[in-house]
């Protein structure tokens, strides 16, 4: 775990050069239709929107996930020094070391939803035609607070009846 850790330190310094390299990039783009329509696509009309501030974003984000991995599995390495100890391993010690990172990656895809957390859900059918199934999960994010959902639903139907069917 402590070679896992330092791999993902390893990370972090580049993606933070990155994301202030990004910061110096400028347009100028002369007074010409399509060299403003490339300021508009790169950095917004008023310089606060568009691809740079985009990609600013999901930097910022991938940086601050890797920290907070980082540090959870430097937790992890320090509670389980063998692997014999980490065969034994909870699962709560390993969410909690990775929850607060997982938020930060979901911000990294378009649609992302920035939250932690697990899903499942189960279906099956009987031999009378019927088939039912429930899904639940529950999701939560940390971002200098927590939230948290939880839902579930269930659903069945079909008769069984052969005289249902035309």
């Amino acid at each position: 775990m402590d070679l896992f850790a330092s791999n993902i330190h390893t990370l972090i310094k580049p993606v933070s050069d990155a994301r202030e390299a990004l910061a110096n990039v400028a347009i100028a783009p002369g007074a010409f239709y399509h060299g403003h329509q490339m300021l508009v696509k790169v950095t917004g009309p008023n310089g606060d929107s568009g691809a740079k501030h985009d990609f600013t974003m999901a930097l910022e984000e991938l940086e601050k996930g890797l920290t907070e991995l980082h540090a959870g599995i430097q937790k992890l390495s320090q509670k389980y020094k063998t692997l014999a100890e980490a065969n034994d391993m909870k699962a709560k010690d390993l969410d909690d070391a990775m929850y607060s990172s997982a938020g930060h990656f979901g911000h990294l895809v378009p649609g992302g939803t920035g939250s932690g957390g697990s899903s499942g859900g189960s279906s099956g059918s009987s031999s009378d035609g019927n088939s039912g199934g429930n899904s639940g999960g529950n999701s939560g994010g940390n971002s200098g607070g927590n939230s948290g959902g939880n839902s579930g639903g269930n659903s069945g139907g079909g008769s069984g009846n052969k005289s249902d069917k035309k």
